[in-house]
């Protein structure tokens, strides 16, 4: 991920190839909430934000909220996977559950770190 993470900035999801996808922080409550506006796809370095396949998705959130509990914190994940094409679709359902439990890895070995 590629951005300074600041509400209205755009942000860069890119793999190893420097392909991904181009979007913007919608939404930013630090520490509760941010939600990611997708606006196109970027492929080998070069964004497109205007071809017409881009355009039947654009606009699509992914959507990260934090609750916090007396003992947990809980992370929600939302995402608007009516319009996202299949090819991101697979991404997400094959990525999202690997990169949510190292985030929960990384969270409670920082919790046991204090």
């Amino acid at each position: 991920m590629v951005t300074d993470l600041q509400r209205g900035s755009k942000v860069l999801f890119l793999d190893g190839k420097g392909s991904g996808m181009v979007s913007k922080v919608a939404e930013l409550i630090p520490n509760e909430y941010i939600s990611f506006e997708h606006l196109g796809e970027v492929k080998n370095g070069v964004e497109d934000t205007e071809s017409e396949q881009v355009k039947s998705w654009a606009g699509a959130h992914e959507n990260y909220t934090l609750t916090v509990t007396a003992d947990k914190t809980n992370l929600v994940v939302d995402l608007d996977t009516q319009t996202i094409p299949d090819e991101f679709k697979d991404f997400f359902v094959k990525t999202f559950p690997l990169a949510l439990s190292k985030v929960k890895d990384l969270s409670e070995a920082n919790m046991s770190n204090r």
